[in-house]
């Protein structure tokens, strides 16, 4: 349920920004992987740390949504309604109350759209990676120090990822990186294969050791779907042995749980 906000007077109604928040629960929801979330707001600024129902990909999403007046705990318990209303709005900006009810109200600027929407209370949040409100863990750090070597994910590889596994009946993928190559294998050894090559001036790997990791291409690509890439600023994935595999996209942090071995993941 969601911490009271009161009604403003017009002139200081609380706001949200459409596009902010917007964007960080579609990095949250990737494509249905994760329905819920508990969204903690201070001053304007929310996070959101989820992880999905099979343990298999942890979230970690930061960023100004609205004016500083906005601060509280909200449990998402539908992230698809939220995203729905609001990639149905036009306003830049959304007007936001909630009730006793745990009712949040969002109102369009001319008031011509609103969503009174239920949210759930923060402790029914299943998704939540903190169960303790004394984890005090930075868990973007703790990830970062799993992994030894980080490559640059160019837009055209994104692109090429996405477009092959999509045809692919298996969805296990395989990472053969060493200092010189990042090689991509999509798909299974009993199917039809891709291979895709990020080469030596994207890979940073100070100690020159090879690592092959499996994982969950679909999970990858529901990441890759949902980043906002630019020329100026690529993401960046980082990978260790037999940990998890990092993806990081401006202030947000994926982690996708690898295979143990190499039937994981294999269809019958």
């Amino acid at each position: 349920m969601a911490k009271k906000i009161k009604k403003n007077k017009k002139s200081s109604d609380i706001t949200i920004n459409r596009e902010r928040i917007l964007s960080s629960l579609k990095k949250v929801y990737l494509g249905g992987a994760i329905g819920e979330c508990l969204l903690v707001v201070k001053k304007g600024v929310a996070t959101c740390e989820v992880v999905d129902i099979t343990n298999s990909i942890v979230v970690l999403e930061k960023g100004r949504i609205g004016s500083k007046s906005l601060s509280g705990q909200f449990g998402l318990g539908n992230i698809e309604v939220m995203i729905k209303f609001l990639a149905s709005v036009p306003d830049d900006k959304l007007i936001v109350a909630t009730e006793d009810t745990g009712r949040m109200i969002i109102t369009g600027k001319n008031k011509r759209r609103s969503l009174d929407y239920l949210t759930t209370l923060p402790n029914l949040i299943a998704t939540r990676l903190r169960m303790d409100s004394s984890d005090k863990t930075d868990y973007v750090k703790e990830f970062q120090k799993m992994t030894d070597i980080a490559v640059t994910v160019p837009s055209d590889f994104i692109k090429d990822f996405n477009s092959y596994l999509s045809v692919l009946k298996s969805k296990i993928v395989t990472f053969d990186i060493n200092d010189e190559r990042c090689m991509v294998t999509l798909g299974a050894s009993t199917e039809h294969q891709f291979q895709l090559r990020i080469p030596e001036e994207y890979i940073e790997n100070d100690d020159e050791e090879e690592i092959i990791v499996q994982t969950n291409g679909e999970n990858l690509s529901r990441v890759f779907s949902v980043m906002e890439t630019n020329d100026d600023e690529s993401p960046t994935m980082s990978i260790g042995e037999d940990n998890p595999i990092v993806v990081e996209d401006g202030s947000t942090m994926w982690a996708l749980t690898p295979f143990k071995d190499d039937s994981a993941g294999e269809d019958d």
